[in-house]
């Protein structure tokens, strides 16, 4: 298993406390908070199935293998006993819904993304209410119904190797930093050819293919949290929105002004 991403400084490394079958007075037991400086969750496993997201900023998970930046518009499936990370690198708030494996069927055996539809959203806010039991099984029905993976949700690989993996991770950490190839490769004290081989080998990537859909992943879900194009092109180091928008559309097949809520 691959190493998770180290914290930056400054960030707020946590434990995640076990949740215990008792906590679950439902079938769907919700959980919310907002993080106000950036944060890191330790690697960790739940007995339950958790569908989570960002309802404000950028949430990003990863697992041994693959990173996800979550947003309001999209939202991950991590089936029971599937161990991950997270880390929000700025401020945010974040949801969470855990299920019971014995209640409801897995959407598969890894984690899955989906779509976090203004419905799926309101009905879990709806359950943070005190309701009959009729209706709240009800409501939970509905929800279970609603959980469809996203085949737009980007997705990344991350590289095995560990000696490239430390570059990935500083990639995913800061986006927008000035990642240049012959930097990381003096680095890492390997050349420039070696780097971006060990990427192509694990991700189908070269390092520059790698790194231009990590700003895109980024770059999803913060124009699904509402902002503005030009702004995050200068976040996730484009010199240009025009830049940003070709980069984008090369990516994804689709503009940045389209992914916008």
């Amino acid at each position: 298993m691959s190493r998770p991403a180290p914290a930056l400084p400054g960030t707020d490394v946590r434990e995640v406390p076990p949740l215990a079958g008792d906590q679950l007075h439902h079938a769907i037991h919700g959980e919310r908070e907002y993080i106000s400086a950036a944060t890191s969750w330790l690697p960790h496993v739940h007995p339950f199935h958790e569908l989570i997201w960002a309802e404000r900023g950028v949430l990003i998970i990863e697992d041994a293998a693959r990173v996800w930046a979550l947003s309001p518009g999209s939202a991950l499936w991590i089936p029971a006993g599937h161990r991950h990370s997270g880390r929000i690198p700025s401020h945010a708030e974040y949801r969470a819904a855990f299920l019971p494996p014995a209640t409801v069927s897995p959407l598969g055996d890894r984690p899955v993304s989906v779509r976090a539809t203004a419905l799926l959203r309101e009905l879990l806010l709806r359950l943070e209410d005190d309701l009959p039991a009729q209706q709240r099984s009800r409501i939970e029905a509905v929800i279970v119904d609603q959980l469809e993976p996203a085949e737009d949700a980007p997705e990344l690989t991350l590289p095995a190797d560990p000696r490239v993996l430390a570059i990935a991770h500083a990639i995913t950490a800061d986006p927008g930093g000035d990642h240049t190839l012959s930097a990381w490769a003096a680095r890492a004290g390997l050349s420039t050819r070696t780097v971006t081989d060990l990427f192509r080998q694990s991700t189908g990537l070269s390092f520059r293919e790698w790194l231009t859909h990590a700003r895109v992943q980024r770059a999803t879900a913060l124009l699904e949290d509402r902002t503005p194009v030009q702004e995050v092109a200068e976040m996730v180091g484009f010199r240009s929105a025009s830049a940003f928008g070709s980069a984008y559309r090369r990516v994804t097949g689709t503009s940045p002004g389209r992914r916008r809520p």
